[in-house]
This record gives C-alpha cells, sequence and structure tokens, in this order.
C-alpha cells in the first residue's frame, strides 16, 4: 500500500478534532454571462459580474446580509482572520467569486482555502441530493429553501431587454427596490436553510480522509486544465461548415421536407411514407435502424432514407457541444476549471461537470505522435471532403481529436493511463474470490480479462469470440 493511502488511513484516528466556530455564507450576483454556459471561475472573471448581497451567520447568530454601499462586513473578517470555518453550499461558486470579485476588485480580505468547508459535499458523501431544496426536503426540515425565490434571481441577476416603459438594460435598487428587498431576504432564506442542513447532518463535516481527498478534487478543480484554444476555434468553424453542407443536403434529400434534424415530427412523416416507421428519433433507435440487424426483418432501407438517417446521427454527435463548452468555459489562464464534483455518485466516485471530460469517446484520432501531428495540420489546411474521405466523417474526426485539444502546462507532460480490468480486481479482492483473483494477477491484462469474460459467457449461456 502505497504511503499517500497508509497516511489517508491514519487520518481518521490520528488527527486532531478540534472544533472551530463556523459562518455560513451566501452570496446572490449578478452578470451579463450566464452562470451555467461559462461555469463558476468565468463567470467570476467577467467584468460584469458582481456580488449584489452576501448573506452570512456565525453560528446560530440571526443571518447578516451585506448590500452594495453598506460597511464591508468586519465582524466575518475577524471571525476568519481568528481561524473559523466557512460553510456554504457548493463552494464551488463562492470561492471563485469571493476570490476574483470580493477580494480583487472590492478589496476585501482572502478566506484562505483552508477554512473553506462545503455543506453539499458533506451532503453527497451521506447519500442526500445535491440541490440545497431537495436536500432539505428530504431531510423534512422545517426551515427550507425559499422556492419563491427563484423568479427574483432570473430577473434581478441578468440582463433585462429594454421596454417602451422601463429603458434600463439590468434591475437594480434604485429602480427596483422592491424585488431587490426581497432578494435581500432570499439570501437570508438560503443561509438559514444551508444553516439548518448542517445541523441535521449525523456527520457534520468530512472525515479527515475524506476531507482530505475533498480539497485534492478541490485543487484539481481549481488549477484546471489548459485547452488547446486556437485548435478549439478551428474545429468549431470546421464543423460549422460541415453543418451548413450537411443541412443542405438534408433538405435536398427530403425535397424540402425537413430542414433540421430539430424537426422530429416532419422527420417521422417523411420516412413513414419511404417505408420506414420509428417510434422515435434518438441516437440508439437511429444507429439500431441502420445496421443489418435493424432492418433484417422488413424491407431494405430505401437509398433517400438511409442517407436521411446518416444525416440525423452525423449532425446528432455531442462532440460539437463540448467544443463549444470549451470555448465559453476558458478562463483567462488557458484552463478550463471545474470538471469534476467530488463524491458526485452514490458509491463514492467522482461525477463530470462542465466540458465532462469523463464522457469523451475513448479513441484517440492516432496511435503515434506523427498521426496526431498531421491530424492537426489536417484540421489547418485540409477540405471538408479530405477530412471526411480520410477519416470516415467530419463530425468522427471531431470525437477523435477531443483528447488532443488537452494540453499539458508549459514544462509539463501530459499522460493518460487508467487501471486495467479495475472493476474486476477489486470485486474479486473485496469478496475473497481467489479464483478470480488469480484469473486477474496472471500477469497479463488483456489475457486476464478474455478469461473473466469467457466466465461470465458460462455463466450467461453466451457465446464468447
Amino acid at each position: 500500500m502505497s504511503r499517500v493511502w497508509l497516511d489517508l488511513l491514519l487520518l481518521d484516528r490520528m488527527a486532531p478534532r478540534v472544533s472551530r466556530p463556523i459562518a455560513h455564507l451566501d452570496l446572490e450576483t449578478f452578470s451579463e454571462v450566464d452562470l451555467r454556459l461559462v461555469g463558476s471561475d468565468h463567470y467570476a472573471e467577467h467584468p460584469s459580474t458582481e456580488i449584489l448581497c452576501a448573506g452570512w451567520a456565525i453560528e446560530d447568530e440571526p443571518v447578516s446580509v451585506w448590500t452594495p454601499g453598506a460597511a464591508p462586513p468586519e465582524r466575518l473578517f475577524r471571525h476568519v482572520e481568528e481561524g473559523g470555518l466557512v460553510h456554504a453550499w457548493n463552494v464551488g461558486f463562492e470561492i471563485p467569486l469571493m476570490e476574483k470579485v470580493a477580494h480583487e476588485r472590492m478589496g476585501w480580505p482572502r478566506i484562505p482555502f483552508v477554512r473553506w468547508r462545503d455543506t453539499a459535499i458533506t451532503a453527497l458523501t451521506l447519500g442526500l441530493p445535491p440541490a440545497l431544496d431537495n436536500a432539505g426536503a428530504a431531510l423534512g426540515l422545517e426551515i427550507q429553501k425559499a422556492k419563491w425565490g427563484r423568479h427574483l434571481v432570473l430577473k434581478l441577476c441578468k440582463p433585462r431587454r429594454p421596454s417602451k416603459r422601463v429603458q434600463d438594460t439590468r434591475w437594480t435598487p434604485k429602480n427596483n427596490p422592491t424585488d431587490f428587498h426581497d432578494l435581500y431576504l432570499y439570501c437570508a432564506k438560503d443561509v438559514e436553510a444551508e444553516r439548518a442542513i448542517h445541523h441535521a447532518l449525523p456527520m457534520r463535516t468530512l472525515t479527515p480522509r475524506e476531507l482530505y481527498l475533498w480539497r485534492l478534487t478541490t485543487r484539481m478543480n481549481r488549477r484546471g486544465w489548459r485547452i488547446d484554444l486556437e485548435s478549439v476555434e478551428k474545429m468549431i468553424a470546421l464543423l460549422d461548415e460541415h453543418e451548413i453542407e450537411c443541412l443542405k443536403e438534408l433538405e435536398v434529400v427530403t425535397g424540402g421536407r425537413v430542414r433540421t434534424p430539430r424537426q422530429i415530427q416532419k422527420a417521422k412523416v417523411w420516412l413513414a411514407e419511404n417505408g420506414v416507421t420509428l417510434p422515435d428519433l434518438t441516437k440508439d433507435t437511429v444507429t439500431e435502424a441502420l445496421s443489418p440487424a435493424g432492418y433484417e426483418s422488413r424491407e431494405p432501407l430505401s437509398p433517400e432514407a438511409r442517407r436521411f438517417l446518416e444525416l440525423r446521427q452525423e449532425l446528432g454527435k455531442s462532440s460539437v457541444a463540448k467544443y463549444q463548452a470549451m470555448r465559453s468555459r476558458v478562463c483567462a489562464d488557458g484552463t478550463v476549471k471545474e470538471l469534476v464534483l467530488h463524491h458526485g455518485a452514490s458509491t463514492g466516485r467522482d461525477a463530470g461537470r462542465g466540458i465532462q471530460i469523463q464522457n469523451f469517446p475513448r479513441v484517440n484520432v492516432a496511435k503515434t505522435e506523427e498521426g496526431v501531428t498531421e491530424a492537426f495540420a489536417d484540421l489547418d489546411h485540409a477540405s471538408l471532403e479530405e477530412i471526411a474521405e480520410k477519416y470516415d466523417s467530419v463530425r468522427t474526426f471531431a470525437s477523435k481529436m477531443l483528447r488532443h485539444v488537452l494540453i499539458a502546462r508549459e514544462g509539463f507532460d501530459l499522460v493518460a493511463a487508467d487501471f486495467s480490468s479495475i472493476e474486476t480486481r477489486m470485486s474479486a479482492w473485496l469478496c475473497d474470490c481467489k479464483h478470480t483473483s488469480m484469473s486477474c494477477s496472471c500477469g497479463c491484462p488483456r489475457r486476464a480479462g478474455k478469461r473473466f469474460r469467457c466466465r461470465g459467457a458460462v455463466l450467461y449461456r453466451l457465446k464468447t469470440a
């Protein structure tokens, strides 16, 4: 066992249980950019982002709400300076805002990273939902998130379209004091709801080992992953050009009946008229319809119907959205941050966020460095037809290039690695299944996997390749 894991196992027993006072914090903000599209770090960096109010309370004291123009919350600053902790629900939002906006622009003291605690993560480790309102409802608490405040956030925290009556491009406390008064109450209610969940949890803080792992994950998220933004821009331009060509062909194939892949009902009617009746046009259904097994019991697809389904499949690949997400979420330092959620799955496994790196295709555009270099040259100079001929299709090329636009920082190497048959090996070890453990320890990962698949095939009476 490695030294790191030995340290983690000993932390629970050796670390002193020091009780420190807790401040509960919540922020309401305004920005011209959409938080859901750009992520919390890009959101905090944007020059239009500002803090509309900050609700805070130390231990069980009444909630105080700071608003712009009021005196800074000196008591909160002293609390942090004296070693107190700061709890919030999803600190992945509060940390960059307190750093980029409160500290760098407003001059507030920086809150050290070691002072932060995430009540949402503690709730996740106990099997509760990640949303503040759902967690409170699951615990059956009297104090819960105020659902009536959602419309205030949608109204006050982003720009508005000017009207004949009100020419302002956003609501402010000056032109809408009533709603802002309610927003301050809503912020205070969020602090109370987070504090109530904190008190209701059977384990009010993470164990030292889990806290150590959460800090590692959070530091990794804060560091981010550098991307090749120039190549991302080129790929988006290539995909946009390809989409225009596909939509033109789609209109020609259907005789103008279907103009975009989003016209589901029109597409189903057109397919039915061409001898293809499908329950829906989801990825799995289209893939099955195009496969030989999908239509062996009916008449073969007409050339028009087959081409339509191929275009539908081509336009539906998610690689385009991932490139657009990279461009939207890239920060000033050239990195994309907040990539994983600690303990996002009920088993304790991290869950993907943002560009969802855990869902990237497992294929690369080439197996050698020379092949990857050639692929980037094709991205720069090759035409759509050349790329489609060489890499099967343009979108397949884009999918295979996803991993290659994630790059290392200057002076570092980027290494992709994975454990071989990790679920099989760990399950066998946990169950003390010596026979399976011996199969996995034969020294050759491929041979071990083949042995395990053969045993599974016998168990479920399936044929083996």
